[in-house]
């Protein structure tokens, strides 16, 4: 499935909607019943899978309140001589 421009990466369900995060970056909202027509951008977030030769592929969860992913953190003390890109966790209130 195709959807922001990006590959579905991870899927979460949560009181009958569905949350994707996409190979794009994108995080989007849509129907169960037909995803595909009824997908709605929520989050563009460039860095959530990747940045320069990393990647980071973790999955967002969602509750009662928001929705939550990781993504890589270019600002934070991280790299490739600290072991790898620093990760930030990211909340979005529904």
């Amino acid at each position: 499935m195709q959807l922001g421009g990006g590959k579905a990466l991870s899927v979460a369900l949560d009181h009958g909607r569905i949350y994707v995060t996409t190979s794009a970056g994108d995080i989007v909202d849509c129907d169960p019943a037909d995803c595909t027509a009824t997908a709605k951008p929520m989050v563009r977030d460039p860095l959530l899978y990747g940045v320069g030769r990393y990647t980071y592929d973790q999955p967002v969860v969602a509750d009662d309140q928001a929705i939550y992913w990781a993504a890589l953190d270019v600002e934070g003390p991280g790299g490739p001589d600290a072991g790898g890109p620093p990760v930030r966790i990211m909340k979005l209130a529904k």
